[in-house]
């Protein structure tokens, strides 16, 4: 089995020397932001270059597209998506 890596979310994305580095959060269990919140801990970095960076973006935006013509996601107006259920498990089916 290959590693895998989860995370909570996106904390950063920079581009520094010609390369795409995309900084990822957890949750942290115990450390607490300002509003009492699961404070957000850096946990890792992808880095790709700017053509690995534009055929992943191009690949999870075909999808939401996929997502969103099920039903799994609304697009919102600034350009991201909001899941509409908390199911996404059959997304990649």
């Amino acid at each position: 089995m290959t590693d895998q890596i989860f995370a909570d979310g996106l904390m950063n994305i920079s581009v520094l020397e010609g390369a795409v580095r995309v900084d990822f959060y957890q949750q942290s269990p115990t450390e607490r932001d300002k509003d009492g919140k699961p404070a957000k801990v850096f946990s890792h970095r992808l880095v790709l270059t700017l053509q690995g960076f534009l055929q992943t973006a191009g690949a999870m935006d075909q999808l939401v597209s996929q997502m969103e013509q099920r039903g799994l996601v609304t697009r919102r107006a600034g350009g991201g998506a909001e899941a509409t259920t908390g199911g996404l498990s059959d997304a990649g089916r």
